[in-house]
């Protein structure tokens, strides 16, 4: 007995998928529909020098946005630690950003990646400020961004916003 005690208490503390809290994530049925993406700065075409995988701690996010009605922070849809922010390329010295408009991600698209990153609106945002300047499509974009952030782990204490302070 004293031995499978301590077999789950070993396994409780090994790295797991930063995505521990996808499994407990569900999509909302109607998704709001998203406004077209201001750029927020100039277009800029740069050569890539390497990327930035980004992620936001949600708890802290919804704690100090006073967001309670959204996925991300209403627990409808479940409850969310860490969160894929984005994939941003980078250059030595500017940015990329901005670097096409089109084409716009589609609704089944936003659907797939909502787990990972549980806002429509940062979604189309993060494709059109960043994605564009490294992928064709946005659903190129979102597959590299979904292959990185599963590639992640991290203790589950970090991952799980029932720990969250």
């Amino acid at each position: 007995m004293k031995l499978r005690t301590l077999v789950a208490l070993g396994l409780s503390v090994l790295p797991v998928p930063a995505l521990a809290q996808a499994y407990q994530c569900s999509a909302p049925r109607v998704l709001e529909p998203v406004r077209p993406i201001t750029p927020d700065g100039p277009v800029r075409r740069t050569a890539i020098s390497g990327y930035t995988l980004a992620a936001s701690w949600s708890p802290d996010y919804c704690k100090t946005s006073g967001d309670t009605a959204s996925m991300q922070c209403s627990g409808r849809n479940g409850q969310f630690g860490f969160v894929l922010h984005g994939l941003w390329p980078e250059s030595r010295g500017t940015y990329p950003q901005w670097c096409a408009t089109t084409p716009q991600p589609s609704a089944a698209l936003l659907r797939q990646h909502l787990c990972m990153t549980p806002s429509t609106r940062l979604l189309a945002h993060e494709w059109a400020k960043h994605g564009s300047c490294m992928a064709r499509t946005p659903a190129q974009y979102f597959k590299v961004g979904a292959i990185l952030w599963r590639s992640i782990e991290c203790p589950m204490p970090i991952a799980s916003p029932a720990n969250a302070t």
